[in-house]
């Protein structure tokens, strides 16, 4: 009898939560819409809010960069102020050097069927297989292949790397 009572307590309780999930859903699919405005309708009070500005303490060193941190980074709000006469920042600002990777030359591969020799090369710890004229990074071609010296270029810039 004890099971019996009990399950009907479970069935009076149970419909008792479906109801309430039932009204729930059917107020949100057929409740009622906000007031739409007239198109001349005007507002008395116009609730704004006032702009909300953040500074950023960017002084911390870049994960994605080998530099060394500087502790007097400019914070992002302050915007540089641009220079009274053009031609002075130019002039004040040289071009960056462009920086050559770490590059050695370890030797010569030759194939008997093929005229192009086959360089292999280090270029910052990574090894590559490399024939004239392929490119090891952005703009950095291979000019020549000799058994004792390896010519790279980038732009109008070349250096001759010695085999190790």
């Amino acid at each position: 009898m004890k099971s019996k009572a009990l399950t009907y307590v479970m069935l009076v309780v149970v419909g008792i939560i479906w109801y309430q999930v039932f009204f729930r859903v059917k107020n949100n699919l057929l409740g009622e819409d906000d007031t739409i405005p007239n198109p001349n309708q005007s507002f008395e009070q116009v609730n704004a809010m006032a702009r909300d500005t953040v500074d950023l303490q960017v002084n911390y060193r870049d994960p994605f960069r080998y530099e060394k941190m500087t502790t007097n980074l400019p914070l992002l709000s302050e915007s540089p102020k641009p220079p009274a006469n053009p031609r002075a920042a130019m002039n004040r600002n040289p071009k960056p050097q462009f920086a050559w990777p770490n590059i050695s030359y370890h030797g010569l591969i030759r194939n008997r069927k093929s005229s192009k020799p086959l360089a292999l090369i280090r270029v910052d710890g990574l090894v590559y297989n490399l024939r004239l004229g392929d490119e090891i990074f952005n703009s950095i071609y291979i000019k020549s292949i000799e058994p004792e010296m390896l010519t790279i270029k980038y732009k109008k810039l070349e250096k001759t790397v010695e085999r190790k």
